[in-house]
């Protein structure tokens, strides 16, 4: 064996051996000279380490050694040395977090020391072999049998210690497996196909290689059982591996490797093979595994690692795999004389493609290549690749293509003529014909003059109204709204005092409120007419407290009658029944209620309406006012009306042609609107490139700077169409 090995093995298998012991029969307690906190430290590490060898590497290194004998190597005589003779394999688990770890036993086989085993065996002395047996004296029998074995050797002991650590002997297997002794006397390893690939790689070559350009030529799809999708190389691999080739792939992440290892197996299956699947780590068993499982493959699969080389786990996975039955034959010869076409259609595609076309002489692929090119290009520059339409593109000559080339070329310099600063940028006006340049010119002449006239009538109104000047067309449609406002009917009933209160501006919700409490109270009054002027002073808490006391009796009949006394009083006409009367005096008490709560609000309401509050004031005169104010507030905030506008309403400075004004100033604003929407027909400027922003939020002065320029510049605009 291997002595770095054995002596990692010993290193790791003492690590944390702490003379465990079992204190009676009937307690199954561990103990162990390490305090609790060590203790635990100790175990969540071996349970830590145990779990990442089970998931990484797929086999168990936790056991339980029972027994150890103590010996000395005749090189070393000074050095005691101490092994483990049985080692019974366990798991680790505890339900949660702070709890005590269990031990129990993972089902596998228990099993003698076999490192310890070989190294004996060099110094002549053969170790029995542990039987497995399920009574503790097979323990004591097997450890009395090895102190019988070691007798002539006096300074050697077996002592019954108990300790929980590592023990590998992957290695130790390797080396058996290799040493020539284990294999029969007509095997020679070094002539061993693999072994002379290794050592002799000059000679590793094929010539049958299968190559990536074969795929179409040399097979049919019924031959083929691919079960996940695959590319030319990928299939290349398949067919070399076999054809008996021995070979490396190798690839990054990601490249489909995986993918490669599933459909080889799946084509050895379909030829009655069996393979053996190996991995350094568990992961990649686990994505191969699964991907056959996705394919219907995975009842043909035998795991062997980790749990699943457990007698009972492995004896049922070889069954289930054992019973799989044979499946019907599929037919499948119309699909895949389909898929034959297929294939012959696509390598014609790109026969098709790389063959010269047209009188341009120029391949399908190339002619793409170049739009593509082309649109690149335009994406970088964030526009988009214009489309022009050509008659009879088949008959066009190497020759015609070349002029274009040359006009497109020629139109890129006569660009370069025109300065950067030039106003028709981002304008697409149609072709022009002379009477258009003149339609154009006159239009961009009215703009001018209807927005100077517009702006006249904009400093009329904010000096009046105290309107704010409008700057864009989107701010002069909320100034016709404004204008709207202070000329509707609901302001002749603002009074004037409240304009400026806060109430309004801190929480206009609370006027609502207050209409819809006056609402409930004068729908309430006249319920009144129904009592004398006895209810004044009547109590009527004690009366509505006897007459529901009354109603809730289960026996009315042995009741009193003391307050049918006090609703005779209370009544005008007839004495309604007990049940009603308890309804119209609670309506009465919240009567009473509201209208306290009016009195207390008198202040509030005159704060929110002014003399318009009053207990009998109009409910629809309110709300209009309510809805007025807020609009007013709104309109007041964003700076739309003015200290002006407060001072014309507070002196009910109300001129009696104001629609005429109204209409004087939408007049003048809807022409400047339409000279402009008809002057944009004409050029197609893109606004939202020239300004930065839509047509209704450019700056009236911007409009005017940019009409004066296109008024300069009308000369070069016929070079622009």
């Amino acid at each position: 064996p291997n002595k770095a090995e054995t002596r990692k093995s010993r290193a790791h298998t003492f690590i944390d051996q702490t003379k465990e012991f079992l204190s009676s029969e009937s307690d199954k307690t561990l103990k162990a000279d390490l305090t609790p906190s060590e203790l635990q430290k100790r175990l969540f590490y071996i349970d830590q380490q145990s779990k990442t060898m089970v998931q990484e590497q797929g086999y168990n290194i936790l056991y339980i050694a029972l027994g150890f004998i103590e010996w000395i190597d005749k090189k070393k005589p000074r050095q005691k040395n101490l092994a483990p003779l049985i080692l019974i394999p366990v798991a680790m688990e505890r339900k949660k977090v702070g709890n005590s770890f269990s031990l129990s036993w993972t089902g596998e086989d228990i099993q003698n020391n076999i490192s310890i085993q070989a190294k004996l065996r060099e110094a002549g002395i053969e170790l029995p072999k542990f039987e497995q047996t399920s009574y503790i004296e097979g323990v004591n029998q097997y450890l009395a049998d090895v102190k019988n074995a070691i007798r002539p050797f006096s300074k050697w002991d077996v002592k019954d210690d108990v300790a929980l650590g590592f023990f590998s002997f992957t290695k130790f297997v390797m080396y058996n497996d290799l040493n020539p002794e284990s294999w029969s006397k007509d095997v020679d390893l070094t002539k061993n196909e693999l072994i002379q690939s290794i050592f002799n790689p000059s000679k590793n070559v094929y010539e049958d290689t299968f190559e990536e350009e074969d795929v179409d030529e040399k097979l049919h799809y019924k031959t083929m059982y691919q079960v996940l999708d695959a590319d030319s190389s990928q299939i290349a691999v398949i067919e070399n591996v076999k054809a008996g080739h021995n070979l490396v792939v190798e690839g990054p992440p990601g490249t489909g490797k995986s993918q490669t290892i599933v459909n080889l197996i799946a084509e050895l299956i379909a030829e009655g093979k069996t393979v053996l699947f190996v991995s350094e780590k568990m992961a990649a068993l686990e994505v191969v595994k699964s991907r056959l499982d996705s394919v219907g493959l995975g009842k043909f699969v035998l795991e062997l690692h980790s749990h699943k080389t457990r007698r009972k786990q492995f004896l049922k996975n070889l069954k289930k795999a054992t019973n799989v039955r044979a499946t019907r034959d599929l037919k499948l010869d119309q699909t895949l004389r389909k898929l034959e076409n297929l294939r012959d259609q696509l390598d014609q595609y790109a026969e098709v493609i790389h063959t010269p076309i047209a009188n341009v002489n120029l391949t399908p692929f190339e002619l793409y290549g170049m739009k593509e090119s082309s649109e690149d290009y335009f994406a970088r520059q964030s526009k988009l690749l214009p489309l022009v339409r050509f008659n009879n593109a088949e008959d066009l000559s190497m020759k015609e293509l070349d002029d274009i080339i040359i006009s497109l070329e020629n139109l890129s310099e006569l660009y370069s003529t025109i300065s950067k600063n030039n106003p028709w940028s981002y304008c697409n006006p149609k072709s022009l014909l002379p009477a258009d340049l003149r339609e154009i010119e006159l239009l961009i002449r009215d703009s001018l003059e209807s927005l100077s006239d517009f702006r006249y009538e904009m400093n009329v109104v904010n000096e009046v109204y105290g309107i704010k000047i409008p700057n864009t067309l989107r701010e002069y449609e909320d100034s016709i709204t404004a204008l709207n406002i202070l000329n509707s009917e609901s302001a002749n009933l603002v009074d004037s005092s409240v304009l400026l209160s806060k109430h309004w501006f801190n929480s206009p919700e609370k006027s609502l409120e207050l209409i819809k409490l006056l609402q409930h109270y004068q729908h309430a009054s006249g319920l009144f007419n129904k009592f004398s002027d006895y209810l004044l002073v009547a109590d009527s808490d004690t009366i509505i407290y006897d007459l529901e006391k009354e109603s809730n009796k289960k026996f009315k009949l042995f009741g009193g009658n003391s307050h049918k006394e006090e609703l005779y009083k209370l009544y005008n006409g007839n004495v309604p029944s007990d049940r009603e009367a308890l309804n119209d005096l609670i309506k009465v008490r919240n009567h009473i209620k509201i209208r306290q709560s009016l009195k207390d609000n008198e202040a509030l309401g005159r704060a929110y309406f002014g003399d318009l509050w009053s207990e009998n004031a109009n409910i629809n005169d309110l709300k209009q006012v309510a809805n007025w104010m807020n609009k007013f507030v709104y309109l007041l905030s964003n700076g739309t009306f003015s200290e002006t506008t407060v001072k014309m309403l507070s002196n009910d400075l109300f001129l009696p042609d104001m629609d005429s004004s109204i209409d004087d100033y939408v007049e003048k604003g809807n022409r400047f609107y339409e000279n402009l929407k008809k002057l944009e027909s004409k050029l197609n400027p893109r606004s939202k490139i020239i300004f930065k922003r839509e047509t209704e939020d450019v700056p009236f002065d911007k409009w005017e700077i940019q009409l004066n320029k296109w008024k300069g510049q009308l000369s070069s605009l016929h070079l622009w169409s």
